[in-house]
């Protein structure tokens, strides 16, 4: 029986990409005025990783559905 690949979050350039889907992963929007170089980093790997989390991959056929459907 395979084993089941755990999918990961990995940079591609200079964006971050599941490695399942290949789908690029934003950070959320929020203010980061007022704060330290080290607090904003701190923040932003902390909100990439919990979109990351909550992301949900899409088969092949969803994939071409959501991109056709955009058009």
């Amino acid at each position: 029986m395979p084993s089941a690949a755990k999918r990961e979050l990995i940079k591609n350039r200079q964006e971050w990409v599941c490695s399942e889907c290949g789908c690029k992963i934003y950070n959320l929007d929020c203010i980061l005025t007022g704060l330290r170089v080290d607090e904003i980093m701190r923040l932003v790997n902390m909100m990439r990783e919990q979109a990351f989390t909550n992301h949900v991959c899409f088969s092949l056929s969803e994939k071409l559905d959501v991109c056709f459907a955009r058009e």
